[in-house]
C-alpha cells in the first residue's frame, strides 16, 4: 500500500485560536504492507505551532490517503 500525509494540519480550538501541525512524517517503511489481519499500523507527528496562547483544546483532521498497489 501506498500511505500519503498532509505536509500540514490546521487546528482550531473553541476560543477561535489556531494551531498547524507542519512537517508532517510518519515511521513507514518505504515499502509498506498490509499484515496477515489486513491491518498496517503506524505512527505519525510533525512540529506544532501554536497561534497565541498555547493551552485549550484544538481540534482538526489530517487526512491520510490509502491507495492499494
Amino acid at each position: 500500500v501506498r500511505i500519503d500525509l498532509p505536509h500540514e494540519a490546521v487546528l482550531t480550538a473553541a476560543s477561535g485560536r489556531i494551531a498547524r501541525v507542519r512537517e508532517i512524517v510518519a515511521n513507514l517503511p518505504a515499502l509498506a504492507r498490509l499484515g496477515p489481519d489486513g491491518r498496517l499500523e503506524f505512527a505519525f507527528g510533525g512540529r506544532l505551532d501554536l497561534d497565541g496562547e498555547a493551552d485549550g483544546d484544538y481540534r482538526g483532521r489530517i487526512d491520510v490517503t490509502v491507495s492499494y498497489e
